[in-house]
Parts: structure tokens; C-alpha cells; sequence
């Protein structure tokens, strides 16, 4: 696990979104029920912006406090108005960035 962070982290000092992407694979084969949106948890570069090199720990934290994400799949319902929600025109799009609160998610 740590090795494949550490690459999707290295990956995302290029282009997060393509890290993410990749790292989840094909996609194809996965179907996302009722409202669920599938997303991916930004996972920041291995080497800040002053040049600290994070450790792996630092980078697996991410998986249990990050906050952004990147939406990879919807379910057929998500974001869809219904008796109970409204979302008021506001949807997403496979690609979008998002914020969620990490409590909301489940890791898989």
C-alpha cells in the first residue's frame, strides 16, 4: 500500500488528476448504485512546496483525512431532486474536484 501512495503521490506533482485516474484503473466493470458517487481522495505531492519530502505515514494519512477528492463515477441517482433533497441544480461530473466532510466516506 505504502509503495503505490508514495507513486500516486510522486505521479501527482505532474497531474493529480491523471494520478487518481490512474490509480483507480478501468472503471467499466464497477456500477455505482442508487445515489452513491464513487470518488478518489486527493492524495498531495510527496515533496511540499519548500522542499520537505513527507513521510509515508504522512502521505497515508491522507486516506483517513483528506478532504478533496476527485469524483470517478456517479450512481444513477446522484444528485437527482426527490421527495426528501434538493440539490438545486448543483451536480457533478466524473473529473470534478469535490469537498467532503471524511467522516461521509468509506474507504475501499
Amino acid at each position: 500500500m505504502r509503495a503505490n501512495l508514495r507513486a500516486i503521490a510522486e505521479a501527482a506533482n505532474i497531474d493529480p488528476k491523471k494520478a487518481l485516474f490512474d490509480a483507480a484503473g478501468p472503471l467499466t466493470d464497477y456500477e455505482i448504485f442508487h445515489n452513491f458517487v464513487l470518488v478518489a481522495t486527493y492524495i498531495p505531492p510527496e515533496k511540499t512546496k519548500g522542499g520537505i519530502i513527507l513521510a509515508d505515514r504522512s502521505l497515508a494519512e491522507s486516506r483517513f483525512q483528506g478532504k478533496m477528492g476527485l469524483v470517478l463515477k456517479l450512481g444513477p441517482l446522484a444528485f437527482l431532486d426527490d421527495k426528501t433533497t434538493r440539490f438545486g441544480g448543483i451536480t457533478v461530473e466524473p473529473g470534478d474536484w469535490v469537498l467532503y466532510r471524511p467522516s461521509d466516506g468509506i474507504e475501499l
